[in-house]
């Protein structure tokens, strides 16, 4: 048994001024403060599992910056925190040859994307995919 683990974090600090001589906004929209994300492998023979994780703090939508312009009362000011959990399992049968199983987003959790310009017509909230699970084979020809 060989494992081996991974962990990252970003912090984000800054200001935005919406307008010249307007008080500035202390965070930058559609950027999480805090950003982390763990890996961990084991590999037992010709076995490997990966399960891995990542989270995001709230994030400011940009509709902040256009909720006057554009009448966007109903609009999300804050998305919430939101965490996924991944996972793969590959299987070595030979030099050349694997199978592998990967699952992202195992708990099926729904969470906002980014938002685009603040115009009318983007997505007031727009979903990512939920759980997606692939099964594949490779072979490598060298």
């Amino acid at each position: 048994l060989t494992s081996r683990t991974e962990f990252f974090i970003q912090y984000a600090r800054g200001k935005e001024w919406l307008t010249e001589g307007a008080d500035p906004i202390d965070e930058v929209m559609n950027q999480p403060r805090w950003h982390t994300q763990f890996r961990t492998f084991f590999k037992i023979s010709q076995m490997e599992l990966m399960f891995s994780s990542n989270r995001q703090s709230s994030v400011l939508s940009k509709s902040v910056a256009y909720r006057g312009q554009f009448q966007l009362p109903a609009t999300q000011e804050r998305y919430p925190t939101f965490r996924t959990w991944d996972m793969s399992a590959r299987l070595f049968l030979s030099k050349q040859f694997l199978v592998y199983f990967y699952m992202q987003n195992m708990f099926n959790r729904h969470f906002a994307g980014l938002d685009a310009t603040g115009t009318p017509d983007d997505l007031h909230y727009n979903p990512q995919q939920g759980r997606n699970i692939r099964f594949g084979v490779n072979y490598n020809l060298n």
